[in-house]
């Protein structure tokens, strides 16, 4: 079977964990070597910037076959006029079918056999066999917070997943957890979802000597084991209110220690940042923004703990990229987070400010902050969200896709 892995790098780096997973993916499904009877390449619509080993196709039919200027003229005009504009619409989907037809024969002609996408909500050739990956069910499984319960983000959800989500040839999630959301909040037939674990992105694997992190630390402000770490991009279901509440108790008695935040805004910086100065926390509590690989990584290797307090599951990158460097984790007790932790974490209600602080106090004891990380190190090692055990299990799904892949060619389209 012939895989075309789903390229895009016009993502924005500061997406976050969707972005730092799913790069790190592309590097090792280029490095790995496939069962003899996969073949993975990769497709886009515009040449990549990127080399990569393995075979790169692109896509040509949506610049080759460009919209008439007459059409485009029309669709200008019958858009404006409310009485018309289904005129409008209606030639726009069918240049659309036209260049999805064309980009269907290209693949064909390629023996292309399924499209792997590697992000969430996810499809760019319509009728055409895919694989979706899937991270969450926010707008389900948790609080209706606004990002997701907003009515133009809960509406995109709900046709996704009541569509084209159905439609998928195979559904990865990321942990046995994301497989129970998704049989139990959309009930999908449990053989069509596939777990392909997350791991840690490339953030784990920088070797930074001993003086460059000490560099680092300086230029922000910050001693080894004297704060807590927190990265998350600024959405309400991140939870950096209660964080705050809790650490405005820990601060009280632990007045050395820092909190640090990085993170893009999502559109809840500004609240947070009132909260911190309401508070009187702004000595206390260092907001970086977004960082890059090194700091990060100076970041995780130094801080007293990573304290998670997110209300979103079932898994987060971070519990993971902590846990490879010897941080401590600290993490809401949801069950996807259990499912990567294991005994090797503290667990507290994300919702209770005092479980927070309580947690906090805890670690700062040397005994038991040592007695952790040993347990963090004794999961790891059997963890099957890792890289090379996730890349084998990869295989391993794509084998068994094939099996009923494999039982028709390539057809358009088919009347019962």
């Amino acid at each position: 079977m012939k895989v075309a892995v789903w390229l895009n790098e016009d993502i924005d780096k500061q997406v976050g964990g969707g972005f730092s997973y799913s790069d790190r993916l592309v590097e090792l499904i280029d490095e790995k070597e496939f069962s003899k009877d996969l073949e993975l390449i990769f497709l886009a619509r515009k040449p990549l910037k990127a080399k990569y080993k393995k075979p790169v196709l692109i896509l040509n039919s949506r610049s080759e076959l460009k919209m008439p200027f007459f059409h485009k003229i029309l669709i200008g005009f019958f858009s404006k006029i409310n009485i018309f504009n289904n005129i409008s619409v209606r030639l726009k989907n069918k240049h659309k079918k036209k260049v999805n037809a064309a980009e269907i024969n290209e693949l064909q002609i390629n023996h292309v056999h399924v499209i792997y996408y590697l992000f969430q909500t996810m499809q760019s050739v319509q009728n055409f066999p895919f694989i979706t990956t899937n991270w969450d069910l926010g707008h389900l499984s948790m609080y209706a917070f606004p990002e997701v319960s907003n009515d133009a983000s809960f509406a995109k959800r709900e046709k996704w997943y009541h569509t084209t989500f159905k439609k998928a040839l195979a559904i990865f999630v990321e942990s046995e957890s994301g497989k129970r959301e998704v049989t139990n909040y959309l009930n999908v037939n449990e053989a069509r979802i596939f777990v392909t674990p997350i791991f840690p992105g490339k953030v784990i694997h920088l070797d930074l000597s001993f003086d460059i992190q000490t560099k680092i630390l300086s230029k922000l402000g910050l001693k080894s084991q004297k704060y807590f770490f927190y990265p998350a991009q600024f959405w309400a279901h991140k939870n950096h209110y209660n964080l705050i509440q809790g650490f405005k108790l820990f601060s009280s008695i632990e007045k050395d220690v820092k909190l640090v935040l990085t993170g893009s805004d999502k559109g809840n910086l500004n609240y947070i940042l009132s909260l911190i100065e309401k508070e009187e926390l702004t000595n206390s509590v260092k907001y970086l923004g977004f960082v890059e690989l090194d700091d990060m990584n100076t970041l995780y290797r130094n801080a007293l703990a990573l304290v998670m307090p997110t209300c979103l599951g079932p898994t987060n990158m971070p519990l993971l990229e902590a846990r490879a460097l010897d941080c401590p984790v600290l993490c809401s007790d949801i069950e996807g987070h259990k499912e990567q932790m294991g005994d090797g974490a503290l667990y507290f209600n994300p919702l209770l400010s005092d479980d927070i602080y309580s947690a906090m106090i805890k670690i700062t004891d040397a005994d038991y902050r040592n007695a952790l990380l040993a347990r963090a190190h004794l999961e790891l090692s059997s963890s099957v969200f890792e890289e090379k055990k996730s890349m084998n299990i990869l295989d391993e799904n794509l084998l068994e896709i094939s099996n009923y892949r494999n039982c028709w060619n390539y057809i358009d389209e088919i009347e019962y």
